[in-house]
This record gives C-alpha cells, sequence and structure tokens, in this order.
C-alpha cells in the first residue's frame, strides 16, 4: 500500500514562543516531520521512503536531513524553464503580460457581460471558472 502525506509551509499562528515556529529552514521541518509521526504514533524512518517536492534548496536539505531520497516536481521543473524561456524572449513576455492585463479586468463582473455579448468564447471561460452560466 502506498500512502502520501502532503504538507505545507509550518506557519505560526502567533502564539508561539520559540525561534523554531518561525523559522522556515530545514531543520525545523525535519523536526516538523518528526513531531507529526511522533504525535500520530508512526515511525518516519520506516514510513517515509522520499520527499516529494520542488527543488527549492531548503527541499534538497531537508531530504539530506532525513536522509531520503528527492522525488522532485516535474510541473516545477517546467514551470522554471518557461519562466526562463519567457524572461528571454521580449515579445513574448510582452504579450503574455498584455493578455494578463486584459483576463485580469474580464474578471469583474461588469466586464464579463460585455465580453459575453462580443463571443461565445467567454461563456466557456466563465463556466469553467465556476462563474455565470447560460
Amino acid at each position: 500500500m502506498i500512502a502520501l502525506s502532503p504538507m505545507g509551509p509550518i506557519s505560526d499562528d502567533g502564539e508561539a514562543d520559540d525561534d523554531e515556529a518561525t523559522t522556515f529552514n530545514a531543520r525545523a521541518h525535519h523536526h516538523f516531520l518528526k513531531d507529526i509521526f511522533t504525535f500520530f504514533q508512526v515511525d518516519f524512518d520506516t514510513w517515509c521512503i522520499a520527499l516529494i517536492c520542488d527543488n527549492d534548496s531548503v527541499n534538497v536539505r531537508l531530504a539530506k536531513d532525513c536522509m531520503k531520497s528527492l522525488v522532485e516536481c516535474s510541473n516545477h521543473k517546467l514551470q522554471l524553464y518557461f519562466n526562463t524561456v519567457i524572461r528571454e524572449h521580449a515579445p513574448l513576455n510582452e504579450a503574455i503580460e498584455l493578455v494578463h492585463s486584459i483576463m485580469m479586468q474580464v474578471r469583474t463582473l461588469k466586464n464579463a457581460a460585455v465580453l459575453r455579448n462580443l463571443t461565445a468564447l467567454s461563456q466557456l471561460f466563465l463556466t469553467k471558472r465556476g462563474g455565470l452560466e447560460n
């Protein structure tokens, strides 16, 4: 049986009185993982076979500290690649920024109503976003 345990960033709820609660380094994450597994009475070293995350330096260090394999997120690598491509090609970067600014304007109900009268594509866009439907 394979089980995945998702984990988000450690957040400070404002009530913590120790430095580790507001430190976002590999050591703090490693202690957090060990504490969570201990709380649920599960042996971390036996149960955890790999860490699946982006290739951030904190995650690379965390995998080394935990002595586990790091399975890098391919979506993250793809995003990094496209960010580089977009940054290096000014016309593409300008086009994406223009489309982004137009899409931000269309998000308002008033502008969405105007778009709905101009094109049938707006129906697809709004329906997929869970917005207006006819």
